[in-house]
């Protein structure tokens, strides 16, 4: 097996992508391949983001090109693209899980969870590997809960939490 093989089986191994999910990819990155180099440089990745409606200057187009770039040449093959994306959806569904567990104790559906449901919800999500001090949580909730109310608006939460 051929190296660009093995690379793309563990990526999609460790992103559990499915492999029609990885032809959607593929068709997404050959269009955006407009010298069908097989590669897309900053400029081209410059113009994904574009598409997105995301602003992009072309130093962080590089720097990003610079993260992903695994050989060293300045433009992103077909499976550096693809652990590019997946590392996005990933952080996604995380979110999304999130979000899920806060509303799953939102038992009035505003949009706000008492300071006890927010503790509740971080010690259930928190990593075995990196558990959360009462410290860690109290921090984030005094943070999160901006008018001093002891209520928590989750989304606004859930957004601080995936940004830090």
């Amino acid at each position: 097996e051929s190296r660009p093989q093995s690379f793309l089986r563990r990526v999609m191994a460790a992103h559990k992508l499915k492999p029609d999910q990885v032809e959607e990819l593929r068709a997404v990155f050959q269009s955006f391949d407009e010298d069908d180099s097989g590669s897309i440089d900053a400029s081209e990745l410059r113009q994904v983001f574009q598409a997105q409606g995301q602003s992009m200057s072309q130093k962080e187009v590089e720097d990003l090109v610079r993260e992903v770039d695994t050989d060293g040449n300045m433009t992103i093959e077909f499976d550096e693209f693809l652990s590019l994306i997946a590392s996005n959806l990933k952080e996604t569904n995380l979110h999304c899980e999130i979000l899920e567990a806060f509303k799953e104790r939102d038992m009035n559906h505003n949009g706000f969870v008492s300071k006890d449901e927010c503790r509740q919800v971080l010690k259930a999500l928190e990593s075995p590997k990196q558990p959360l001090t009462d410290a860690d949580i109290q921090s984030m909730m005094q943070e999160a809960d901006v008018d001093s109310d002891g209520q928590v608006n989750y989304t606004a939460f859930v957004q601080h939490m995936m940004a830090a």
